[in-house]
């Protein structure tokens, strides 16, 4: 079932669009395309203020089909509006390729590691020439991954090694005196 074009006012299509399970998934986000910006924002968050969880895939396919329209920025202040770093790890991996824009790389760069994609924040780090490196290395710092690869690329390519050297030296060293403490 698709959604009436008999509706158009917005409370109508905002009372009816959050009946998901009534509509098919690739409808809905057509009938996003069908819609003023302003509008398609204000349903997408409606929809994630009724079901974060079900309804989180079609906002990312509606995101990335009409990014252009909607604007990346406001699609991106969506998903950090509902702290949705799955949606945007999913909607910025499509466009990540398209963007020399330093903050979507470091956008892309937490939201992998928030989300445990741990090899993703690795490959970026490692691949990536458009991250602000000084950003992301503090970021890294405090996220404390279990992996310091991600880290160690950063730090590697844009001159940071002493700043590495100090982090691993100190949380190397607390971890041991925590462990000996606990014997």
């Amino acid at each position: 079932m698709g959604i009436s074009p008999h509706y158009s006012k917005l409370p109508d299509i905002k009372r009816v669009i959050v009946n998901t399970h009534a509509i098919e998934p690739q409808a809905l986000v057509e009938f996003f395309g069908t819609l003023s910006s302003e509008w398609a924002m204000e349903c997408m968050r409606d929809l994630l203020l009724v079901n974060l969880r079900g309804n989180l895939q079609i906002i990312v396919q509606a995101c990335k089909e009409y990014c252009e329209q909607l604007g990346v920025d406001a699609c991106i202040k969506l998903f950090e509006q509902f702290k949705s770093y799955e949606g945007l790890y999913f909607f910025l991996g499509s466009y990540l390729s398209m963007s020399e824009d330093p903050e979507i790389h470091f956008k892309y760069i937490e939201a992998a590691a928030k989300t445990g994609q741990i090899k993703e924040v690795e490959r970026v780090t490692r691949e990536s020439n458009f991250y602000d490196a000084e950003k992301t290395k503090n970021f890294l710092m405090e996220a404390k991954l279990p992996d310091a690869r991600p880290l160690i690329n950063v730090c590697d390519r844009f001159g940071f090694v002493p700043d590495l050297t100090h982090y691993l030296y100190t949380t190397t060293c607390f971890v041991t005196l925590k462990v000996t403490y606990k014997r």
